[in-house]
């Protein structure tokens, strides 16, 4: 029998969120941060690649590493900066724009597009003391060093007032694709729980916003008023759409053990209307798996889409994991070394949790 293809998708002990898919030859590649379970921070493992054959999503191969942890993006040769049309290194000069979580496109007349940009200001530690803007999403044109712009960085997306998408402002996690002539651009909110998309017939201008693609609590904004009504513990989100084998999806990540920082790559099927318009996916457990999953078997706690408390859901990402953790449920992995063990439990304690596993059409 053919092995079943799970969401998440990847080994149960490894935490790859931000997954870009991209398709070579007859495989898929994933691209994505590296997390690590119990950590303090986002993003401490060494990045790394994983693929599976386009015929075969359940049969994912590690590929190694594709950036190390220890490479200093400021490196003295260069190699690896931003640089302004006017030869200054790009986010060393005020009023810079910093760019954050970039996305590239090379277009069908060659043309190079850089997508990026965060919301939030952040302190003047972590830009070496220089006073940058954090207007919203921006696109630039890039050189064919793939280093240089050829062009000032744009605002496409503000992040407030005129030009916003209201209820769905632009936060971060830049992801651009073509599909059909039309430029799709993938973002996640001010929410930060969802992965939102916006649609143009340019690469640089008039976007219009088509929608939710994926919300991490399973929020549907017609039947699901608010994070109140959240089906799982949400936080942020980010990730990228891919076409298989003539089926789209939406890769994104969900998060575990009560922490923004253990997170892991998903993805559900999307359907692009004729009308270019996209309806937004509903979590599963079967994901990539395309058809429900066998109702028989033992599955692995830490495939469940559905998990709350009586108290209901909340966010991760913010004080209330420490004041509500004697009643947060959360999906803990077990072992003394969770790095090469494979195998997770659902630590279930206080006013005791309510977990599900959705199958597209029918539950276990």
């Amino acid at each position: 029998m053919k092995k079943q293809c799970l969401n998440p998708f990847l080994p149960a002990n490894e935490y790859v969120p931000d997954p870009e898919p991209h398709v070579f030859g007859d495989r898929v590649y994933v691209y994505g941060s590296h997390d690590r379970f119990g950590a303090p921070m986002f993003c401490v493992n060494d990045y790394v690649c994983w693929s599976a054959p386009a015929d075969n999503l359940a049969d994912w191969r590690y590929e190694g590493v594709i950036y190390r942890k220890k490479q200093d993006p400021k490196n003295r040769a260069g190699l690896l900066l931003l640089f302004a049309p006017d030869g200054h290194i790009w986010g060393t000069k005020k009023g810079d724009s910093f760019a954050f979580d970039p996305a590239v496109l090379t277009d069908d007349d060659g043309r190079i597009w850089l997508y990026s940009g965060f919301a939030t200001e952040l302190p003047a530690i972590v830009t070496g003391g220089k006073k940058l803007t954090y207007a919203g999403g921006e696109v630039a044109e890039l050189s064919a060093d793939m280093k240089t712009l050829k062009s000032e960085p744009k605002l496409l997306f503000p992040k407030k007032g005129k030009g916003s998408f209201q209820n769905h402002e632009f936060f971060e996690a830049s992801s651009i694709r073509k599909i059909n002539g039309r430029y799709y651009f993938v973002y996640s909110s001010r929410h930060n729980h969802e992965l939102c998309y916006a649609i143009s017939d340019a690469p640089d201008g008039d976007f219009r916003f088509g929608g939710t693609l994926v919300s991490n609590g399973d929020i549907f904004p017609e039947t699901v008023q608010g994070e109140k009504g959240a089906r799982n513990y949400i936080g942020n989100n980010h990730g990228g759409m891919c076409c298989i084998q003539g089926q789209w999806y939406i890769f994104y990540h969900r998060h575990t053990n009560r922490s923004s920082y253990s997170r892991q790559a998903c993805a559900r099927p999307l359907a692009i209307e004729a009308d270019g318009t996209i309806g937004q996916a509903e979590l599963t457990s079967c994901g990539l798996n395309g058809g429900p999953l066998l109702g028989r078997g033992w599955y692995e706690a830490r495939i469940c889409c559905h998990l709350w408390s009586r108290e209901g859901t909340g966010r991760y990402d913010c004080g209330f994991r420490k004041s509500a953790s004697g009643s947060i449920r959360f999906l803990h992995r077990a072992g003394a070394n969770r790095e090469r063990r494979s195998g997770s439990i659902l630590k279930i304690c206080g006013t005791g949790a309510l977990p599900d596993i959705s199958t597209s059409g029918q539950r276990t």
